[in-house]
């Protein structure tokens, strides 16, 4: 009888220890997974009325793969949108279909959150008509 309740005490103990390793392995593994999103600072109508200025660390122009928050400031005098074309290519276009922020006044912010998908070059611009043709847009390099 002692034998038995040994043996049953050292299933156990093993057992126990099969649990912890799995509930620590399926921790790291979902921490791995979870990727945070990457923030990029977007001031539109600086330096000048028709440009956006980008704050993040990286090369210029460059955004990684993924979700890509960006937190957009309106420090010009008219109201502007930031928007992201959602297909890589032209990047010369005046308008394209993606996503993008509401009119934002002037002082006034705005968050975009987009993910890319693929390696490419992605358009942004500013949808208030006329301001993509004067110059504010550009290309964001993903991957």
């Amino acid at each position: 009888m002692e034998n038995i309740r040994g043996r049953l005490g050292v299933a156990g103990v093993v057992l126990a220890c099969a649990c912890v390793a799995l509930t620590w392995t399926l921790s790291a593994t979902a921490a791995r997974s979870v990727q945070r999103a990457t923030t990029i600072n977007v001031i539109a109508g600086a330096p000048t009325e028709f440009k956006f200025a980008f704050r993040f660390s990286g090369k210029p122009g460059a955004v990684p793969l993924g979700t890509v928050m960006f937190k957009v400031r309106n420090g010009g005098k008219l109201a502007h949108t930031f928007k992201v074309c959602s297909s890589p290519g032209n990047v010369n276009a005046n308008s394209c279909a993606g996503k993008g922020t509401a009119s934002i006044a002037p002082g006034k912010t705005a968050t975009l959150s987009v993910t890319f998908g693929k390696k490419g070059t992605y358009e942004y611009l500013c949808t208030v008509p006329g301001h993509a043709a004067a110059g504010m847009k550009g290309p964001l390099t993903a991957g």
